[in-house]
């Protein structure tokens, strides 16, 4: 009986929002447990006296958390042109959460601008803005051997090494989950920022 309400507390207590557990950064995820006349608000610094830059709706969805404070307690999004924190007690993270990365994301660069639209199993399409973009059949993104923070997506002719740690466009004061390094055709080399946000 003891264990069986044990099992059962640690089942609750992982469904809780911000509780879950094994979730690689960034991930996607949605407000929960703010009532419907009130706003989720985004700080400036993780700690919820600091200045508010912003806010989501109580019905907000695919919000990018880029990565925890040292706490765990707080989540680094963008809002705007820039980064803030928000409370990771009222957001729940989407399916798949635990995946290595969702099944689309977005990849770009700058001097020369570029842009990789990614879809695992399926088709992506990269290229600089001004040219036309070239299409790959692409599988899944698989981890590095034993890492969680490298991982790759192939295709024939195309590389792109993604890791998971903080980028920065050099345009804005947004932050960026992933970096990335891709290598067309064994002659170019383009280095990046991702996001896996839908919108």
């Amino acid at each position: 009986m003891i264990r069986f309400a044990l099992a059962l507390c640690i089942t609750c207590l992982a469904a809780l929002p911000g509780l879950a557990q094994d979730i690689r950064y960034p991930a996607l995820f949605d407000v929960a447990g703010v009532a419907a006349n009130d706003m989720l608000n985004i700080r400036a610094q993780p700690e919820s006296g600091a200045e508010i830059l912003g806010s989501f709706d109580p019905k907000e969805t695919g919000i990018e958390v880029l990565d925890l404070n040292d706490t765990g307690r707080w989540g680094l999004v963008n809002v705007d042109e820039r980064s803030g924190w928000v409370s990771m007690a009222f957001l729940r993270p989407q399916f798949p959460g635990t995946g290595a990365l969702p099944q689309t994301f977005v990849c770009f660069g700058t001097e020369p601008f570029w842009r990789l639209d990614a879809t695992q199993n399926g088709t992506s399409a990269f290229g600089e803005v001004t040219d036309p973009p070239t299409e790959f059949a692409t599988g899944p993104v698989i981890d590095a051997r034993g890492r969680t923070d490298v991982m790759a997506l192939t295709a024939d002719g195309f590389i792109v090494v993604l890791r998971r740690n903080l980028c920065s466009d050099g345009m804005s004061d947004r932050a960026y989950g992933l970096s990335s390094d891709i290598v067309v055709n064994g002659e170019a080399v383009y280095s990046g920022c991702c996001t896996v946000s839908q919108k």
